[in-house]
């Protein structure tokens, strides 16, 4: 059978650092080219002949409109991590235990305080399948050997949700630091753009006309759309395009079989030049032949692989078996 199902590997580092690339570029381009364009205007830009009412309109308009974005990013992102780890840490008293094996142990990046391993394990779930699974973690004690190759490790499933976790029993359920401290840069800069651009506008904007200077123009209005765009856009990609999988459920919960592969065809998306591919596959269940698709990322090496008539491990849903994921 052809080791098909294992996911391409995609270094951490390198997501994150392209996180960090469009982050910033969208911070420039939402916040700051609205400040470049406003600053390379003349005083004609400003029109004070404007009643107070609307002065503070635009005001109004404005906090509105940031407060907004925060609370928008601070609820998809920052908030959403808390939740995320408030999930695992109630594994620690309510989940189920699993023991695994690994089987797979991979050192990725070394540092003086930790070493950070890319794991496959294999364990038997809750439809009595072996299934593998595979997770990234940071090693303190790299010198006690306890992932390696043939050890024994023990998970913890949160059995009865639609959407479950599964984590180690051992070690401390934490934050990804670099993508917090990102969040955290990002509404900082949310929360000092707003405070600085009214500072400066009614020192050296207003000529004594109070808030009369501001407009629908003025990037204090114009930087927080921009900023609500993209947000927008990252909400719309992650619920649409990037729908929560069936994998946690199926690696629970799901059963495994040997599928023959019908046709693979890229589907244009590609990730770090590594195509996502859709495979269709045909495998046979309660005496019924089945015909199932899924979507994955592999690396190139392995297209070659992806021929009509090869084998492929998969798990399915039992009640729905359209429902498949490789493993």
């Amino acid at each position: 059978m052809n080791d098909l199902s294992k996911r391409s590997t995609i270094r951490p580092g390198n997501i994150i650092s392209g996180i960090g690339f469009w982050t910033i570029f969208a911070l420039l381009m939402g916040f700051g080219l609205p400040i470049l364009i406003h600053s390379q205007q003349g005083d004609w830009k400003f029109n004070y002949d404007k009643s107070a009412n609307t002065a503070f309109f635009y005001l109004g308009l404005g906090l509105f409109l940031w407060l907004l974005l925060i609370f928008l990013f601070a609820n998809n992102f920052l908030f959403n991590l808390l939740r995320k780890r408030k999930k695992l840490m109630g594994l620690r008293s309510q989940g189920k235990r699993i023991k695994a094996t690994v089987i797979e142990s991979h050192i990725f990046e070394r540092n003086k305080e930790y070493e950070s391993v890319h794991l496959v394990l294999e364990f038997k779930n809750l439809s009595g399948s072996m299934v593998n699974f595979e997770l990234n973690l940071s090693d303190s004690k790299p010198e006690e050997h306890r992932f390696d190759v043939g050890k024994p490790v023990t998970l913890l499933v949160d059995e009865e949700s639609k959407n479950p976790s599964i984590t180690l029993e051992t070690g401390k359920i934490g934050f990804n630091k670099p993508i917090l401290n990102l969040i955290l840069f990002v509404l900082l800069v949310m929360i000092i753009v707003p405070i600085g651009l009214l500072t400066y506008g009614y020192l050296y904007e207003s000529n004594g006309y109070g808030w009369r200077y501001l407009s629908f123009e003025h990037p204090y209005i114009l930087a927080p759309l921009f900023g609500l765009l993209y947000v927008g856009i990252l909400i719309f990609i992650r619920k649409i395009f990037i729908k929560p999988s069936n994998t946690e459920w199926l690696l629970l919960h799901g059963k495994s079989t040997e599928a023959k592969i019908v046709s693979s065809v890229a589907t244009g998306t590609s990730i770090n030049d590594q195509p996502q591919i859709l495979v269709v596959v045909e495998f046979e269940d309660k005496g019924k032949t089945i015909k199932a698709d899924f979507k994955r990322i592999y690396n190139q090496m392995d297209l070659i692989s992806l021929n009509r008539g090869n084998s492929i491990r998969i798990l399915y849903h039992p009640e729905n078996p359209q429902i498949i994921e490789p493993n």
